[in-house]
């Protein structure tokens, strides 16, 4: 099969001819519905920058289903760069947001999801209306700088927080690290310059790494206020790499 067009979007065939992948849309197309089935395939997925700089997208309708064996991926870039999306709803077939899937949409200022999904490198990295995000299960690299979230919510199951994952989220205010976290990578939270608390649910076995020393050093995160001027102000000039908790340590759940 070759490329499909269907309506304003051009389509073309994935993992030899059992699925269809979005590959663009129409110039100046402004709103786009994304079907689960054209021409008896599934759609399964968007290619990476299929609508990156389409300028007048306004508004984008993913399906409701797709079939049980659809795993559906937003692909790298896809979004990047549309200034008029305001909004975005990931359904809970959506298995992967793509590195810098939606990069720079100025205007995107809610997103929805239900359910887990992997957010890839700076997802949504200077979307900077973000201002509602659902709880986050993936803290992956940079995936929400430089973005307007105030209230901040990371799922319990959550392991790792990645380098520059929260840089420059200048509104946000307050965070709880939940217990499960074992690393938090440098620059996570630098220049949150509103951060007045993090609470850590398990503040104990703490340490951080330092690349021009080679003994670690123990830390004490029992103070919220504290936690929050070190995180915000954490950087590479002082050595730090990251902070992590030691595999010794056990958690009052384990």
């Amino acid at each position: 099969m070759e490329t499909v067009v269907w309506n304003h979007l051009t389509l073309a065939p994935r993992e030899e001819g059992t699925c269809l992948i979005v590959t663009g849309c129409a110039a100046g197309a402004t709103e786009i519905e994304i079907p689960a089935l054209v021409e008896g395939l599934p759609v399964c997925g968007i290619e990476a920058n299929a609508f990156e700089g389409c300028s007048a997208l306004t508004r984008v309708t993913l399906p409701s289903e797709v079939g049980e064996d659809v795993y559906f991926t937003v692909g790298d870039g896809a979004f990047a760069c549309c200034d008029a999306l305001t909004e975005i709803t990931l359904p809970p077939f959506v298995g992967e947001v793509g590195w810098g899937a939606f990069r720079s949409c100025r205007r995107l200022a809610r997103v929805r999801y239900d359910g887990r999904v992997y957010l890839a490198p700076y997802a949504f990295t200077e979307c900077r209306a973000l201002a509602e995000i659902p709880p986050v299960g993936c803290a992956s690299e940079g995936v929400l700088s430089y973005t307007a979230i105030e209230e901040l919510t990371l799922e319990g199951e959550l392991e790792y927080i990645g380098e520059n994952a929260f840089e420059g989220c200048e509104r946000l205010r307050e965070v709880v690290i939940p217990r499960a976290v074992r690393q938090i990578d440098a620059l996570a939270f630098r220049g949150c310059r509103a951060l007045e608390r993090v609470v850590f649910e398990d503040p104990e076995g703490w340490w951080e790494c330092n690349s021009y020393r080679e003994a670690d050093v123990p830390l004490s995160l029992s103070d919220p206020e504290r936690n929050a001027a070190w995180l915000s102000e954490m950087d590479f000039d002082d050595g730090t790499l990251y902070w992590y908790r030691k595999p010794s340590h056990k958690t009052e759940q384990e």
